[in-house]
């Protein structure tokens, strides 16, 4: 484990990036930003536990944590970058933070272990693909804040079965469900006009 300074405010880029040993991380309460590929390849590395002062994690922090088990991110978090947990395949839980607004391109590809989604009423933007190839994803339940939801953003989630779409709903874009072989209900909000 690696015991940062309570007086950090910023984790730079490719920082910690395929430092293979690494098992925890606890990122302290000073810091508000993780920059990309800080994490990444971080192969080891089981468990993180994020400060309540964390605004921004960056393109590709987490890419490729492969023991990582589970993701809880905080009330204070803002922005989660592109690919920021890509290839994450052991994550079994995923906690959202109620701030969340914006959760970029392929930000939890291939998370394959990863069963269930909500994401809170916080969150306005979810880039394409950004649950894509979440093989174990079972049930998804989308916040009020969400009014488009982006290209092949669960596309082969090969086990989701239920989704609840929030109520401010508009756009569900190209390929956002192609390919979910198990998909049996899906709950749309009245303001749905293309699909």
């Amino acid at each position: 484990s690696v015991i940062l300074s309570e007086k950090l405010s910023v984790i730079e880029t490719r920082a910690f990036s395929d430092c293979v040993a690494l098992e925890s991380i606890v990122i302290p309460n000073s810091v508000t930003e993780i920059k990309s590929g800080a994490f990444g390849k971080c192969t080891a590395l089981k468990t993180v536990t994020f400060g309540t002062s964390l605004e921004e994690i960056g393109t590709q922090a987490f890419k490729d944590c492969t023991a990582l088990e589970a993701v809880s991110l905080p009330d204070s978090l803002l922005t989660v970058g592109e690919s920021a947990f890509t290839g994450c395949k052991t994550v079994k839980s995923l906690y959202i933070g109620s701030r969340v607004t914006s959760i970029g391109k392929y930000a939890f590809k291939d998370c394959s272990s990863l069963k269930s989604v909500v994401l809170p009423g916080s969150v306005s933007q979810l880039g394409d693909s950004a649950f894509i190839d979440c093989d174990a994803l079972e049930s998804l339940h989308i916040g009020g804040g969400l009014t488009e939801l982006g290209a092949s953003a669960f596309e082969s989630c090969d086990l989701l079965s239920w989704v609840s779409m929030g109520e401010n709903l508009k756009v569900i874009d190209s390929f956002a469900f192609a390919r979910c072989k198990s998909l049996r209900r899906i709950s749309l909000g009245a303001k749905v006009e293309c699909i």
